[in-house]
Protein backbone atom coordinates (compact mmCIF):
# COMPACT_ATOMS: atom_id res chain seq x y z
CA UNK A 1 0.00 0.00 0.00
CA UNK A 2 3.33 2.37 1.12
CA UNK A 3 4.95 1.39 -1.86
CA UNK A 4 1.44 2.78 -4.24
CA UNK A 5 1.55 5.74 -2.94
CA UNK A 6 5.10 6.43 -3.54
CA UNK A 7 4.47 5.82 -6.92
CA UNK A 8 1.57 7.31 -7.28
CA UNK A 9 2.97 10.93 -5.84
CA UNK A 10 6.14 10.32 -8.60
CA UNK A 11 3.92 9.69 -10.83
CA UNK A 12 2.35 12.92 -10.37
CA UNK A 13 4.89 14.93 -9.13
CA UNK A 14 6.39 13.77 -13.14
CA UNK A 15 3.58 15.15 -14.36
CA UNK A 16 3.34 18.84 -12.88
CA UNK A 17 7.09 18.55 -14.23
CA UNK A 18 6.22 17.90 -17.42
CA UNK A 19 3.22 20.41 -17.46
CA UNK A 20 5.85 23.41 -15.95
CA UNK A 21 7.89 22.35 -19.57
CA UNK A 22 5.71 22.59 -21.55
CA UNK A 23 4.00 26.14 -20.63
CA UNK A 24 7.64 27.68 -19.83
CA UNK A 25 9.16 26.03 -22.94
CA UNK A 26 6.00 27.07 -25.62
CA UNK A 27 6.39 30.54 -23.33
CA UNK A 28 9.99 31.34 -24.35
CA UNK A 29 10.50 29.06 -27.30
CA UNK A 30 7.27 29.83 -29.22
CA UNK A 31 5.69 32.35 -28.33
CA UNK A 32 7.95 35.20 -27.77
CA UNK A 33 9.41 34.84 -31.17
CA UNK A 34 6.34 34.22 -32.97
CA UNK A 35 4.89 37.75 -31.00
CA UNK A 36 8.01 39.57 -32.28
CA UNK A 37 7.88 38.02 -35.78
CA UNK A 38 3.98 38.98 -36.33
CA UNK A 39 3.61 42.13 -34.54
CA UNK A 40 5.65 45.61 -34.20
CA UNK A 41 7.96 46.00 -31.68
CA UNK A 42 5.93 48.08 -28.93
CA UNK A 43 2.92 46.12 -28.98
CA UNK A 44 4.63 42.53 -29.17
CA UNK A 45 7.02 43.33 -26.06
CA UNK A 46 3.66 44.87 -24.12
CA UNK A 47 2.16 41.32 -25.06
CA UNK A 48 4.72 39.12 -24.45
CA UNK A 49 5.46 40.67 -20.94
CA UNK A 50 2.26 40.59 -19.95
CA UNK A 51 1.77 36.43 -21.32
CA UNK A 52 4.83 36.14 -19.16
CA UNK A 53 3.59 37.78 -16.13
CA UNK A 54 0.40 35.84 -16.28
CA UNK A 55 1.85 32.30 -17.20
CA UNK A 56 4.65 32.84 -14.26
CA UNK A 57 2.14 32.13 -11.01
CA UNK A 58 1.00 29.02 -13.17
CA UNK A 59 4.22 27.75 -13.97
CA UNK A 60 5.65 28.11 -10.54
CA UNK A 61 2.71 26.64 -9.08
CA UNK A 62 3.42 23.35 -11.26
CA UNK A 63 7.09 23.62 -10.39
CA UNK A 64 6.19 23.44 -6.36
CA UNK A 65 3.49 21.78 -6.86
CA UNK A 66 5.92 18.67 -8.47
CA UNK A 67 8.40 19.23 -5.89
CA UNK A 68 6.27 18.49 -2.79
CA UNK A 69 5.00 15.51 -4.54
CA UNK A 70 8.89 14.53 -5.25
CA UNK A 71 9.03 14.85 -1.24
CA UNK A 72 6.31 12.98 -0.95
CA UNK A 73 8.03 10.10 -3.26
CA UNK A 74 11.07 10.25 -1.83
CA UNK A 75 12.87 11.71 -4.79
CA UNK A 76 14.48 14.43 -2.71
CA UNK A 77 17.02 15.45 -5.28
CA UNK A 78 14.09 16.09 -8.11
CA UNK A 79 12.40 17.67 -5.33
CA UNK A 80 15.42 19.95 -4.63
CA UNK A 81 15.17 21.29 -8.55
CA UNK A 82 11.54 21.61 -8.82
CA UNK A 83 11.37 23.98 -5.47
CA UNK A 84 14.57 26.24 -7.06
CA UNK A 85 12.76 26.08 -10.44
CA UNK A 86 9.97 27.87 -8.15
CA UNK A 87 11.97 30.12 -6.24
CA UNK A 88 13.70 31.25 -9.49
CA UNK A 89 10.73 31.61 -11.40
CA UNK A 90 9.28 34.04 -8.95
CA UNK A 91 12.65 35.95 -9.29
CA UNK A 92 12.25 36.01 -12.81
CA UNK A 93 8.37 37.85 -12.19
CA UNK A 94 10.07 40.37 -9.30
CA UNK A 95 12.23 41.01 -12.55
CA UNK A 96 9.25 42.17 -14.75
CA UNK A 97 7.72 44.36 -12.27
CA UNK A 98 9.81 44.91 -9.35
CA UNK A 99 8.29 48.15 -7.38
CA UNK A 100 4.67 48.55 -8.68
CA UNK A 101 3.58 50.76 -5.92
CA UNK A 102 6.60 53.19 -5.79
CA UNK A 103 6.06 56.83 -6.75
CA UNK A 104 8.05 57.74 -9.61
CA UNK A 105 10.05 60.83 -10.01
CA UNK A 106 8.97 63.31 -12.90
CA UNK A 107 10.09 62.70 -16.05
CA UNK A 108 11.96 58.93 -15.04
CA UNK A 109 11.65 56.80 -17.15
CA UNK A 110 12.09 52.96 -16.82
CA UNK A 111 13.92 50.76 -20.00
CA UNK A 112 11.50 48.30 -20.07
CA UNK A 113 12.22 45.91 -23.09
CA UNK A 114 15.68 45.09 -21.16
CA UNK A 115 14.00 43.64 -18.13
CA UNK A 116 12.02 41.85 -20.55
CA UNK A 117 14.96 40.15 -22.25
CA UNK A 118 16.62 39.03 -19.12
CA UNK A 119 13.55 37.91 -18.00
CA UNK A 120 13.10 35.64 -20.96
CA UNK A 121 16.67 34.57 -20.90
CA UNK A 122 16.79 33.76 -17.30
CA UNK A 123 13.71 31.72 -17.85
CA UNK A 124 14.97 29.57 -20.85
CA UNK A 125 17.93 28.80 -18.79
CA UNK A 126 15.39 27.78 -15.79
CA UNK A 127 13.37 25.84 -18.28
CA UNK A 128 16.07 23.32 -18.59
CA UNK A 129 15.97 22.13 -14.83
CA UNK A 130 12.67 20.56 -15.50
CA UNK A 131 14.07 18.17 -17.67
CA UNK A 132 16.56 17.59 -15.14
CA UNK A 133 13.82 16.69 -12.53
CA UNK A 134 11.85 14.47 -15.10
CA UNK A 135 15.61 12.41 -15.42
CA UNK A 136 15.53 12.74 -11.66
CA UNK A 137 12.48 11.20 -10.97
CA UNK A 138 12.89 8.34 -13.40
CA UNK A 139 15.84 7.38 -11.31
CA UNK A 140 14.17 8.44 -8.00
CA UNK A 141 17.13 10.58 -6.94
Amino acid sequence: MFDQVLAASLVIAAGLAGLALGVSGSTVAQFAPAAFKRLDYRRADSLVRRVVKNALPWIVGFAVGGGVFALVGTAIGSAVILLSAGGLLMFVRWILDPLPNKVRMAGAVRKQSKQRILALQIMALITLMFPAALIALALRV
